[in-house]
């Protein structure tokens, strides 16, 4: 049978040769784009398989190029001749699909066709950014289209509530004129002193998207400076917490809970990670994490665990990031009675702090209805000493920073019941103190 193949293709040749001599190795080579056809329609974001017909049966080919409205978008020299066309970031429309056959002698043919891009469209992506401006009355409520969804904005702006945490069209609405990109506007009339909500909300023809809520507290009537709440979700084991933005930083306003493991208190070391829950002395993860000084008060960390263990996208704080915060809060009016650096009150929550007596006014212990207006909402976690101990629950707050003092020791803040301000020292990195990561 190969042999009959064989003597036929000599036959046929042989033939040719005859009728036309040399010019016969003269003819160019054949080009036809056999898929897709012309006039075929493609959505964005796929994969358009592009197959030529491309032949020379004297001179051989050496290779078929592929074009997009004139643009080489890569060649093939194997038959069968296919490439893969993406439509990734093509604009919608027609575009011409050309194909270019080169043999062996460089004589080239050509074919092409005229396809349709057409545009995917989908509901748009919104963002909900933190408040700025805040006064005692106002705020600016911040928002971002980061796609339009492939089509056009019909509508865009905020839901925002003084009741509902999460905010939907039923409450106020603020709509603003915007395609893509940032938009803000401005709410007035508002109670000094006082939580809102709100979030962005985005609409096309496909639908209406919204972003996360977003809370802030105006200032009271003392003019405080400026905060707002959000929140964050920690990937590793899906806790949320609670952020303020205080100024330039965004912090946790809540302690840090993650626990991949756990320590009982006679455990400790200056060079090895140990995680500790107030009081619990066990091994179990789950049974740890079922306690209610866990869910009150969060994870105390040792500080090489303590630099290890904050988020993506956020990290423990140097010493001059905790100075920071402090000048800022006491430049801004959030020290005791509006003035001064006796800020402790403006970061301590309104809960679960010893309330002696003997307190004096300014400390954080006596008066807790007017604790935390800087929405910082520290609570008295205690800690566990370099002895082996857990202590001071209900009485102290102890946070790690990422600055070192010496071989053995690191810069520690700490507020306590009887105390008005901020304290700043070196402390043993063994002991067992909380975290408050800040936002890279």
């Amino acid at each position: 049978m190969k042999m009959r193949i064989a003597l036929k293709c000599f036959l046929i040749c042989s033939l040719l040769l005859m009728m036309f001599g040399c010019d016969l190795f003269q003819l160019p080579p054949t080009c036809q784009i056999t898929s897709p056809q012309e006039g075929d329609e493609f959505e964005q974001n796929t994969t358009v398989t592009i197959s030529v017909d491309a032949f020379n049966l004297f001179s051989g080919m050496l290779e078929v190029k592929y074009f997009i409205d004139d643009v080489e978008i890569g060649s093939t020299s194997n038959s069968p001749f296919n490439f893969d066309w993406s439509t990734n970031n093509v604009e919608s429309g027609q575009h011409t699909i050309k194909a270019k056959a080169i043999d062996n002698n460089g004589l080239e043919t050509e074919d092409e066709i005229l396809v349709t891009i057409i545009a995917i469209v989908d509901i748009p992506q919104v963002i909900t950014l933190n408040v700025t401006e805040i006064t005692n009355s106002s705020a600016v409520l911040n928002g971002n289209i980061t796609s339009d969804g492939g089509t056009t904005i019909t509508e865009c702006g905020f839901y925002w509530s003084k009741t509902n945490q999460i905010p939907d069209a039923g409450d106020n609405v603020e709509a603003v004129s915007s395609t893509t990109g940032n938009y803000s506007t401005t709410v007035s009339g508002l109670e000094a002193g006082t939580d809102y909500y709100y979030r962005a909300f985005a609409a096309n023809s496909e639908g209406t998207t919204l972003g996360d809520p977003v809370s802030f507290q105006t200032s009271d009537d003392s003019g405080s400076g400026e905060i707002a709440y959000g929140s964050f979700s920690d990937s590793r084991d899906g806790h949320t917490y609670k952020t303020v933005t205080i100024g330039a930083q965004t912090w946790m306003a809540e302690n840090l809970a993650y626990l991949p493991a756990v320590s009982p208190s006679n455990e400790g070391s200056t060079t090895e990670p140990n995680y500790y829950v107030y009081d619990y002395e066990g091994s179990s993860v789950s049974a740890a994490k079922a306690t209610d000084n866990y869910n009150i008060y969060g994870v105390l960390y040792d500080w090489q665990a303590a630099m290890e263990v904050c988020p993506a996208g956020w990290h423990l704080p140097e010493d001059d990031e905790w100075t920071q915060l402090e000048v800022y809060l006491a430049e801004n009016g959030f020290g005791y009675e509006g003035s001064g650096d006796d800020i402790g009150k403006a970061l301590a929550a309104k809960t679960h702090w010893a309330n002696p007596g003997d307190c004096i006014p300014g400390d954080i212990g006596r008066d807790l209805s007017d604790n935390n207006s800087s929405g910082f909402s520290a609570l008295p976690a205690g800690y566990r000493d370099d002895l082996g101990y857990f202590t001071g629950i209900g009485h102290n707050e102890h946070w790690w920073s990422a600055t070192d003092s010496g071989s053995y020791w690191a810069i520690i803040r700490e507020v306590g019941y009887r105390s008005s301000g901020v304290s700043s020292y070196s402390d043993d990195r063994d002991n067992g103190f909380s975290i408050r990561c800040v936002k890279d």
